[in-house]
């Protein structure tokens, strides 16, 4: 692991995460993980809820920094005043990486699938993103739905 302190008008840590392999894979410092983070980092812009019918899909990420898009935060609710005990809560990573391969390969920040819940029950959901330098949006405003009989 490296970190670079860098200094000046935009102060930031820079955590480089390097490989050597492992038991079955010899690497050369192939690097694994990079984040910056910036003293000043902007979050995302509070995403917006598009639809919710097969999938949960959230409005386009943007980010003022220009930073890319790090993780996403869903939650499902029985009423959009109960978040403090929602039915569902999962949040998903860009990348997971496990014994080679990125886990989170092609899968869209922005939809989530949701199972476990209540037939032809109302409930409402929310998300907020994060950026690759690791500050959150705001939570998403509820948006109500029913799911299916």
């Amino acid at each position: 692991m490296t970190l670079e302190i860098h200094r000046g008008d935009d102060p930031s840590l820079e955590l480089v995460r390097l490989s050597r392999g492992d038991g079955t894979e010899t690497l050369d410092n192939v690097e694994r993980d990079r984040v910056r983070i910036r003293l000043h980092d902007l979050p995302p812009e509070t995403p917006t809820a598009v639809s919710s019918g097969d999938d949960l899909v959230g409005s386009a990420f943007r980010d003022p920094d220009g930073d890319l898009h790090g993780a996403s935060h869903w939650q499902v609710a029985l009423s959009c005043a109960g978040f403090d005990d929602p039915v569902f809560d999962h949040w998903q990573q860009h990348e997971d990486r496990f014994g080679g391969q990125d886990l989170a390969a092609g899968v869209d920040l922005t939809r989530q699938a949701v199972t476990g819940l209540s037939a032809d029950t109302d409930h409402c959901w929310r998300v907020r993103y994060r950026d690759r330098g690791l500050s959150w949006s705001a939570w998403s405003e509820g948006e109500g739905y029913r799911t299916p009989q």
